[in-house]
């Protein structure tokens, strides 16, 4: 299970960027409402699993609900780090299991190969 306390400086930049505080990183294309998707404490699990009630605050009620569905130039969303964002929030509720039936298995090794080979 994810340490909710380390969580907790992401939940205050939020709350900064809700207030109209200006942060050091705020670029949009990168965050979804100022929270950036690369410093979420993803708990992502192979099986698939419900969000415990402290996730269900700072995931849906924090970072869901403010997305709009929108379709611009024929991607979902108009900005990466909303993209990314819902993709982690789907990844943590369905599982990876689950999301591997999805594509070829070819496909899910070649992307491992390029993330071991840059992140070690």
């Amino acid at each position: 299970m994810t340490d909710q306390s380390a969580a907790a400086p992401i939940w205050d930049l939020f709350e900064r960027r809700t207030r109209g505080e200006t942060l050091e990183y705020d670029d949009e294309s990168e965050s979804q409402n100022g929270v950036a998707w690369t410093l979420v404490p993803w708990d992502i699990r192979n099986e698939s699993r419900p969000w415990t009630k402290e996730e269900i605050k700072t995931r849906y009620f924090r970072m869901l609900m403010d997305i709009k569905d929108e379709l611009t130039d024929g991607r979902l969303y108009n900005q990466h780090g909303t993209r990314m964002m819902v993709l982690g929030l789907l990844l943590e509720n369905q599982g990876l299991d689950n999301a591997v039936q999805f594509g070829a298995i070819e496909d899910w090794e070649r992307a491992l190969e390029r993330r071991r080979a840059t992140h070690g």
